[in-house]
């Protein structure tokens, strides 16, 4: 088995999150398959990436709506789309984990969320 080339994983990232990306949470995720939360109050935020080699982080404030229901453990996903499409990446936050019920709130900083090609 292979690996990619530092240059390699640069043009994925780039490719993949260059222009308008969607970040969502999870309540599950894996390779094929992501779950989202069911809250009404949910949708997926816009983000956009910047990428300098082989890692890449978001580089403006993403903000969830307070939740308004318990939607349990969640972490985040980058999508290519606000809804179906293909999810891209599964994203483990600074400080993540969290907990996304009830009048509670998901704010992710600048910076916070990065993405490496490995």
């Amino acid at each position: 088995m292979g690996s990619k080339s530092n240059y390699a994983e640069n043009a994925t990232l780039n490719n993949l999150l260059s222009g308008t990306v969607y970040v969502g949470l999870t309540t599950a995720a894996n390779e094929t398959s992501v779950t989202e939360p069911t809250d009404t109050a949910y949708a997926r935020q816009v983000a956009t990436f910047t990428v300098t080699g082989s890692s890449a982080e978001n580089n403006a404030l993403i903000s969830f709506p307070s939740a308004t229901q318990n939607n349990g453990t969640v972490n985040m996903a980058v999508f290519d789309a606000l809804t179906g499409g293909n999810h891209l990446y599964i994203v483990d936050i600074t400080n993540g984990p969290f907990t996304y019920d009830t009048n509670e709130k998901i704010d992710v900083l600048a910076g916070a969320l990065t993405i490496t090609e490995e």
